[in-house]
């Protein structure tokens, strides 16, 4: 897991977005007041969504279930709508439909051609749509199809209260007098403020996942810094094992999975194993509710071709004497822990026993 700070990347909002409006303005020549207030109360409440969607940002690298998403449509909304006496199911349902109501009040308020009702709900349906998937693709939170619904009737409601407003006399001349402040020249450098925002953010994420990774060389290089001695390492799928020796023989089994940029997280390590001639070793972990990681260290100075468990077969990786698998089965399997074998080119079984 990835931990992102809001503080650097806030910083970078707020510092490109103070450029931005003294560029603008001197592009401008002037700024109308009025709308200088609105749009900076904008880009307040801009940043508070982005905090609120956003942060804590703790990103899974892995053992991430995209099909957790909810796709089907008012099933878990009408579930909490019997739990309205939970202060949880009335705040997440009544936050969900404030958080993008101003959004409907400020885009007609600030553009003329956004006094239009389909273009405020395509507009807000897009922004929280983009929130959704980009949560989702980041691998933080689930997306929710109820999210969506609610915050777009947000949006729409948000624009009725727009449309009430403008129907008071004074409301609407200084509405008025706000969207026709608006500047061209100002789109150029939204632009590049955009570009800028999202430039460092993704340098931090960048950052981020260099300093919570490895590689496989960092790994490698840090074992004699633990009194360790490689023996034997191989990539087997998408995990790297290494296989070391600590100066009073003890051997132990460490294993990584492969994230992003050919960078590793530790999953499971410091396993002790002492295997002999014709042994093998069985290690597992879960990183979701549907299937189980299995992963396999066999000695044995016999060729082995494949792991097999029931009818699945495994590839297998040599070094030297050591030999690696891994194998991805259903939880539902319980008695595959016990019944892989190792088989030749033939299929043969080798008659490789489990270390005890």
């Amino acid at each position: 897991m990835i931990s992102i700070n809001s503080e650097p990347i806030f910083l970078i909002i707020i510092t490109a977005w103070v450029i931005h409006r003294i560029l603008a303005a001197r592009r401008a020549g002037s700024l109308h007041l009025g709308r200088e207030i609105v749009v900076n109360f904008f880009f307040i409440y801009a940043c508070f969504v982005f905090s609120y969607t956003f942060f804590p940002m703790d990103i899974v690298l892995y053992g991430f279930d995209p099909n957790d998403a909810n796709l089907i449509p008012l099933v878990q909304m009408i579930r909490f709508l019997r739990y309205l006496e939970n202060p949880f199911v009335i705040r997440n349902l009544l936050g969900n439909l404030v958080l993008l109501a101003p959004l409907g009040i400020f885009l007609p308020l600030l553009f003329h051609k956004s006094r239009k009702f389909t273009v405020v709900l395509a507009t807000g349906f897009l922004v929280t749509l983009s929130i959704e998937v980009f949560q989702l693709m980041l691998r933080f939170r689930v997306f929710d199809i109820d999210d969506l619904i609610i915050n777009t009737i947000g949006v729409a409601l948000g624009y009725w209260v727009f449309k009430l407003l403008y129907m008071i006399p004074f409301l609407n001349r200084w509405f008025d007098t706000i969207a026709d402040s608006e500047k061209p020249a100002g789109k150029h450098y939204f632009i590049s403020f955009a570009g800028v925002v999202l430039t460092g953010f993704l340098a931090i994420f960048y950052l981020s996942i260099i300093s919570s990774t490895e590689t496989e060389k960092m790994i490698v290089d840090k074992l004699p810094q633990q009194d360790q001695q490689l023996v034997a390492h191989s990539q087997v799928g998408e995990y790297l094992v290494i296989f070391s020796e600590s100066k009073d023989g003890a051997k132990s089994a460490y294993f990584y999975r492969q994230v992003v940029f050919s960078r590793y997280v530790s999953v499971l390590g410091n396993i002790n194993l002492d295997l002999q001639e014709n042994e093998y070793s069985i290690s597992g972990t879960s990183f979701d509710a549907n299937e189980m990681d299995y992963f396999a260290i066999a000695r044995s100075h016999q060729p082995i071709a494949a792991m097999t468990s029931g009818e699945s077969r495994f590839p297998v990786t040599s070094n030297g004497e050591y030999h690696f698998s891994f194998a991805r089965l259903p939880l539902a399997k319980t008695d595959a822990y016990f019944s892989f074998h190792f088989v030749d080119d033939l299929g043969n079984d080798l008659g490789l026993s489990q270390d005890s």
